[in-house]
């Protein structure tokens, strides 16, 4: 009696190819989760600035209401967690001369940053506030 075991070609693969095609998929799967949380990262940080930003328009805006308009420093923390600083001085160009005669008006620079879950941003901006006779901020 003949075996048919010996007249069919062999089949499947072996266990080394099994092997390399696991290790294969592992390095894979290992690239693709590194993508995915960088991507969660990359994500999380872009909410982050995008919420800063906004909570920074909406303190910009305060200024000369709830927050005055004459320098100084002032300070707290937003309800959604970003803490801020906001500082306010008169603000010098170097390139421009300073007037013999008082301006009808001073600008001043207000500078304010967010802080995040360890990240920062800075805003800055420029307000005019017109000038008393005497030459200082008016009230």
């Amino acid at each position: 009696m003949r075996c048919r075991c010996a007249d069919r070609p062999p089949g499947g693969f072996t266990l080394i190819e099994l092997l390399g095609a696991l290790a294969l998929a592992a390095i894979g799967l290992v690239i693709l989760l590194q993508v995915l949380r960088e991507t969660t990262a990359l994500d999380l940080h872009a909410e982050g600035a995008t919420g800063a930003a906004l909570r920074a328009r909406s303190l910009l805006a305060e200024v000369g209401g709830p927050i005055p308009l004459k320098p100084g420093t002032y300070q707290g923390q937003t309800q959604q967690g970003y803490a801020w600083q906001m500082s306010i001085a008169p603000w010098r160009d170097s390139e421009i001369p300073a007037r013999a005669t008082p301006a009808a008006a001073t600008l001043l620079e207000v500078r304010l940053q967010m802080f995040w879950r360890g990240h920062r941003a800075i805003f800055e901006t420029l307000r005019a506030v017109p000038v008393s006779r005497d030459g200082l901020p008016a009230p």
